[in-house]
């Protein structure tokens, strides 16, 4: 059966200030923590300005937190290359809400990009949400629509939003900091590394 994505750019909220690379020098990186956890433990004062200004639209049971700083380097992409859509799998198959994303991203080198214009895909209802994901992702035309996010705004948009990350074109430290309103994902409390795709 046919899927609509991307039914829109996503919703654009407030602009901070953009951070030096002094205010993202000592930047630990968490991926799916809780958002209490994270502003305990994350000891920076611009990712705390982030966090206290970031949307958070309250219809899920928790919000967790990405956040992630890279040293990029011309050809490196700061996550999985190639479209791909953020969500749960839900094995459980637990009842569910779509998943609430809202992503900010600093720096000008490697902004994520989104398709700017609706696409409808086949898909196989026996599929779950990654077989959905890595299945749907191989029917984009190469040529579609796309546009990257500004630096330093709130993105916000659900778990049918195709969008990637893009190979830095120079030398910069990147934050990237994003809530995960869900019902389903579980907090992982810990730091993390994050990788980089060269």
């Amino acid at each position: 059966m046919k899927h609509t994505f991307n039914p829109h750019f996503p919703g654009l909220d407030d602009k901070l200030s953009a951070p030096s690379e002094n205010d993202i020098l000592n930047v630990v990186s968490f991926k799916y923590a809780d958002y209490d956890y994270v502003y305990k433990y994350c000891d920076n004062d611009y990712v705390r300005y982030v966090l206290n200004n970031i949307p958070i639209f309250g219809q899920h049971k928790r919000v967790l937190i990405d956040l992630k700083v890279h040293d990029l380097k011309p050809e490196f992409v700061p996550c999985v290359p190639g479209w791909h859509l953020d969500g749960s799998i839900n094995p459980k198959k637990l009842p569910k809400q779509p998943e609430i994303f809202t992503l900010f991203v600093t720096g000008e080198h490697s902004l994520t990009e989104f398709l700017t214009k609706e696409i409808q895909l086949e898909v196989n209802d026996r599929w779950d949400f990654a077989m959905m994901s890595k299945a749907c992702s191989r029917l984009v035309p190469k040529d579609y629509p796309s546009q990257s996010i500004p630096s330093c705004q709130f993105a916000s948009y659900g778990d049918h939003y195709f969008h990637r990350g893009k190979l830095s074109t120079g030398y910069e430290r990147r934050l990237l900091v994003r809530t995960t309103e869900t019902d389903i994902i579980e907090p992982q409390n810990k730091i993390y590394t994050p990788y980089i795709y060269p």
